[in-house]
């Protein structure tokens, strides 16, 4: 089934869930790589181009289709490809959707972001260690050094992410590890606890990120990024009614 949508508006990207939901029951796995190299314009519904695609859209798609993800029996995983793994910085919550930094500047807030969201998606931020936790395994992954990389290497380094039990909690889905390989530290820096950062060689993105997290939950930041994550999206369809 191949369901072609401009996923930079939100009207869009709801009526892609609707029709994958309508057509599927179950959902093992969701790969999101959607993004561009635009910068500096806005889409129709209001919201910063890059910020639509890369943050929004991705978003809403894991909240809509959480459902089809709860039903599997076996591998549930959400694989989100981004210029993510270490590279977390700073969130500038007045200027949330990046149109007054630098490109160097936004990429590091918005990897945070989409780190963020997916401690929110997942429930471990709330503290919640049952079957969501259990159920949904997120891999933040950087993108930016797999342009050197030659496209069917890469494209193994992501069926690897996709499917290995590293990434998964305490091991208990996904293909059996490789002798040497042990399971992955979340972003908490506790292994298979749930949401990984990892870079373009599938490894822990270290202490830094796991402190970095730790003082954006302290402060609160994990759930305001999921009510402005929420509320960007509906504001946005909003405009069309």
């Amino acid at each position: 089934m191949f369901l072609q949508k401009e996923l930079h508006l939100m009207r869009n990207v709801e009526l892609l869930c609707e029709e994958i939901k309508q057509k599927e029951k179950v959902v093992n796995l969701l790969f999101l790589s959607i993004g561009t190299l635009e910068y500096g314009k806005d889409t129709e519904e209001g919201l910063h181009y890059p910020s639509a695609l890369t943050l929004y859209a991705r978003n809403h798609i894991i909240s809509r289709l959480l459902p089809l993800l709860q039903r599997a029996k076996h591998l549930r995983r959400v694989v989100t490809v981004f210029f993510g793994g270490g590279w977390e910085g700073s969130i500038d919550f007045s200027d949330f959707q990046s149109r007054g930094q630098s490109r160097m500047r936004s990429q590091g807030q918005m990897a945070a972001i989409t780190t963020l969201g997916l401690l929110v998606a997942s429930g471990i931020a709330r503290g919640e260690i049952g079957w969501f936790m259990r159920t949904l395994k997120v891999i933040a992954h950087v993108l930016a050094p797999l342009v050197d990389i030659p496209f069917a290497e890469a494209g193994e380094r992501f069926v690897f992410l996709c499917t290995s039990a590293r990434y998964a909690d305490g091991g208990v889905d996904g293909t059996l590890l490789l002798e040497g390989l042990e399971i992955g530290k979340g972003v908490d820096g506790i292994e298979g606890s749930g949401v990984f950062s990892v870079d373009e060689k599938g490894e822990y993105a270290g202490p830094k990120l796991v402190n970095l997290v730790k003082e954006m939950e302290r402060r609160g930041e994990v759930e305001k990024v999921g009510m402005m994550l929420a509320g960007g999206s509906m504001k946005a369809m909003l405009l069309e009614l």
